[in-house]
């Protein structure tokens, strides 16, 4: 594989403790598997922390003889890999895979040498290696993994200790399908306080007296008034804030959560407090069990275990203060070896969602009759299909890729770049993704990429847009929006985006302030969740890290005797 100047940079600058930021297209993947072999050349062994388990295995297999052609050994650690598998898997010099697995792997092996007792633990040590080395790091799509993955710990739960009854277990279940029955008859204005400046949800006086009213099936009568509440309270926060094919699917009688960030399944993942049976009970699924966190560690934490920590991505200044003062890692931004040759047409302001879906089909005939291929971007599921049942009733014919079709996505990816093609996607295509134009798309103008929805950061839609135009290659993007976008609501909430409304949908025409400000509007609400997101993620770790520490006062492991 021959390398670019750019590409030998990147490498060269990851041997030190510092995020690359080198813009999409320009050939992240050779260049973190150039740094590597670099390491592996000193006999270090590397860990590549990748945004998702395709890519763990795809970049596994690309770079496969790039580093046999040097004497080093590779391999992909995934969710589906087997135990006999991981032992070869680890004892590779270079090991692909994601950070939660990683982190997972490495609690699963806390667990069991405690399980096994210290008498076991050097043999099985020196036979079954099951975890990763700690000496070299390095992070793919840095600002994925370490800053949006890092909201949520690392946890793995098990059965509860306390041993619950059959009778307990299923009084349990009936009162959160009660729960969900009960709180589909509730009139939300009246019933529930919602406190819009803390998020608090509770149960009105007329809401009281309906739960007191209400006819209880014979299994929960044993439920006391507090517990009744807490599950009616528990189960209108799901409610509210969880959204069939937004925030998670159903799959094989399952409710999988959706990464709002990556588009992606999160399988290794579940909600507290109640939340995930409170969603059981709403679809209809069976309701799991009661269980406790058996061991449970932050990101930061795991990261910091490494003695050689670097990353890339093509989104790292934004967030450059974060990564100085959480993992101590400067930012370093490498021009493109090109050229960009990448269009951002005027943004389009819509007076609702309906008339913005309308506008991007209208768009997407336009750029497909010039043969060029239009990549549509969708924060959800739910929104990729309605975009997609709009597009057949157009007649446009078109793919779609979502987390319920992550079973295509190299195929789809594959052939996105060719003449005419249309692919509607969630933010699985934003990242890791190179489309490829097909032949006489770069003479028509390239890919076009259109972002129906502006996403929480700014970044996300940085990832989208670099889609296209990569390589320097010709290239166009454009965004869309309307008051009718979760963005907005998220931000300023229910009542501002109710007035915003209103004042678009008043307006026929746009004059360029008038424009401006709306775009300020937009780029204000993105920094406000961006810095609330910050201060949750600040608060975190600070909790985790006190909670550590009382902990080992007692004498106890804060990733193995984690607080219920």
């Amino acid at each position: 594989m021959n390398a670019h100047p750019t590409q030998l940079l990147a490498a060269s600058l990851l041997q030190n403790r510092c995020i690359v930021e080198m813009d999409t297209g320009e050939g992240k993947t050779l260049a973190v598997a150039l740094a590597a072999a670099r390491f592996a050349a000193e006999n270090r062994s590397v860990c590549i922390a990748t945004a998702n388990e395709y890519l763990a295995q795809r970049d596994a297999d690309w770079m496969h003889s790039m580093y046999a052609d040097r004497g080093h050994t590779v391999a992909a650690v995934t969710s589906s890999t087997a135990d006999s598998e991981k032992q070869v898997g680890y004892r590779a010099q270079v090991v692909y895979g994601t950070i939660r697995q990683f982190g997972f792997d490495f609690l699963k092996w806390r667990l069991h040498n405690r399980a096994l007792g210290s008498g076991a633990v050097q043999e099985r040590s020196a036979n079954r290696r099951l975890l990763p080395s700690f000496d070299v790091l390095i992070v793919d799509e840095a600002d994925s993994i370490l800053i949006d993955e890092a909201r949520t710990p690392l946890v793995i739960v098990g059965p509860d200790r306390s041993i619950e009854s059959l009778e307990q277990t299923e009084a349990r279940a009936a009162l959160y399908r009660w729960a969900a029955a009960f709180c589909s008859t509730l009139d939300f204005q009246r019933d529930v306080i919602i406190d819009q400046a803390t998020g608090a949800i509770a149960i009105g006086e007329s809401g009281y007296a309906k739960v007191i009213e209400s006819k209880m099936p014979r299994e929960i009568h044993n439920s006391t008034t507090t517990q009744i509440l807490h599950c009616v309270e528990t189960t209108i926060r799901a409610m509210l804030s969880f959204t069939r094919d937004q925030h998670y699917v159903v799959d094989e009688g399952k409710i999988v959560l959706i990464d709002e960030y990556s588009g992606r399944k999160q399988v290794d993942r579940s909600l507290g407090g109640g939340l995930h049976e409170a969603l059981q009970a709403r679809e209809g699924l069976a309701i799991g069990g009661q269980s406790y966190p058996l061991a449970r560690m932050t990101i930061q934490d795991f990261v910091s275990r490494f003695a050689h920590v670097c990353g890339i991505t093509g989104t790292a200044m934004e967030d450059r203060r974060e990564f100085e003062n959480v993992y101590d890692l400067s930012i370093r931004r490498i021009e493109p070896l090109r050229p960009s040759q990448r269009s951002i047409l005027p943004a389009v302001i819509c007076r609702s969602e309906a008339e913005k879906f309308l506008a991007i089909a209208s768009e997407v005939k336009q750029m497909t009759a010039q043969g060029r291929p239009v990549l549509v971007g969708t924060r959800t599921i739910e929104k990729s299909k309605r975009l997609s049942e709009l597009f057949q009733k157009q007649g446009i014919a078109h793919e779609v890729l979502n987390a319920n079709q992550a079973a295509y996505e190299a195929e789809r990816i594959a052939t996105a770049g060719r003449r005419g093609q249309v692919t509607v996607a969630t933010n699985m295509a934003g990242r890791g993704t190179d489309i490829a134009l097909g032949d006489g798309v770069e003479e028509e103008g390239g890919l076009h990429v259109i972002v129906s929805e502006i996403h929480s950061a700014e970044r996300i839609d940085r990832q989208l847009i670099g889609r296209a135009g990569r390589q320097g290659d010709r290239g166009s993007a454009r965004c869309y929006f309307s008051p009718d976008d979760e963005l907005i609501r998220h931000a300023y909430g229910i009542d501002f985006a109710e007035r915003l409304k209103q004042r678009v949908r008043e307006k026929k025409t746009w004059t360029d302030r008038e424009q401006q400000r709306i775009r300020a509007t937009i780029v204000r609400a993105q920094r406000m969740i961006s810095r609330s997101n910050q201060k949750w993620r600040q608060a975190l770790t600070k909790a985790e890290t006190e909670v550590g520490e009382d902990l080992k006062e007692l004498g106890l492991d804060p990733h193995l005797d984690p607080l219920r």
